[in-house]
Formats: structure tokens, C-alpha cells, sequence
């Protein structure tokens, strides 16, 4: 979560450089599900087109201009406007530090007092249950705990 939090971040300023306003929360980040196209890709291209445009292809290559390279090992631009991001090998790591330093803590967030009403089991009591039935009663019990 944090790579993904820096390279929100990140792209926030590439924008802001290009003088585009545009909020971090609205940046999407993915995982590659292809390793030859990257760590993580982003579609920030399309989101802001109206701004830098012409195309998404020649907004992607502002936005990487812009960016601060330091992270990267390589930045491209995959057609129709992809951002593709190939993160170097110690901004992986840092992550390992951060999960051995937070030790069991990591993952958590912080405890909310805010009560959550989960429905997921709806059984007829006049019909046949069903496996269905049995999954969502297993993956609705194991949100509630998680909740």
C-alpha cells in the first residue's frame, strides 16, 4: 500500500509541475498483471487528457517528463496511453523493512468506533439450502470478524 501511496504521490506532483490541480485519492494505481509491462501502470493519462492533451499517448509522455525519476528504474508509455512503472529493487525492499519493523502491527489501521451492519446469509426457511449458501455464510463471517 505504501508504493502505491508514493507513487500516487508522485504522479500528484508531476501534474502539479504541468500545472494541472488533480487529488491524490482520484489517481489509480494497478499491479502489471504482465511483468513485461512494468510493477505497476496507472491511467492517469486519460483522466487528465483534457488538460494537457492532445492525445493520451503525448499527455503520458508530459506526465513522465515531469516525474522525479529517482524510484525508477524505467518509466514508458504503452498504447492508448498507459503509464507502465518498473520500480527499482530498494524501493521494493523498503516495504520488507516496513512489515519486519511493524511487526504484527502491519496491515493494521487504525480502530474505528462506527458500528457496521453486514447481511450475507439469506436462507429460505422454507426452501433447500444450497453450497452458495454456505460460501457467503463463510465469507460473510470472516468480514464481520475482520470488520
Amino acid at each position: 500500500m505504501a508504493i502505491e501511496l508514493t507513487l500516487k504521490e508522485e504522479i500528484n506532483k508531476a501534474l502539479k509541475k504541468l500545472g494541472v490541480s488533480f487529488k491524490t485519492d482520484n489517481i489509480t494505481i494497478d499491479h502489471s498483471k504482465d511483468p513485461s509491462h512494468g510493477d505497476y501502470a496507472s491511467n492517469i493519462a486519460f483522466k487528465v487528457n483534457k488538460d494537457l492533451g492532445p492525445t493520451p499517448i503525448e499527455t503520458a509522455n508530459k506526465i513522465i517528463e515531469a516525474l522525479d525519476k529517482k524510484l525508477f528504474k524505467k518509466v514508458e508509455v504503452a498504447k492508448p496511453g498507459f503509464i507502465n512503472f518498473f520500480l527499482k529493487s530498494d524501493l521494493v525492499t523498503s516495504v520488507i523493512e516496513e512489515i519486519v519493523k511493524q511487526d504484527k502491527k502491519y496491515g493494521q489501521g487504525e480502530k474505528k468506533k462506527e458500528k457496521i451492519n453486514i447481511e450475507f446469509v439469506s436462507a429460505n426457511p422454507t426452501g433447500s439450502l444450497r453450497v452458495g449458501h454456505a460460501r457467503c455464510a463463510a465469507y460473510g463471517d470472516s468480514l464481520a470478524r475482520i470488520m
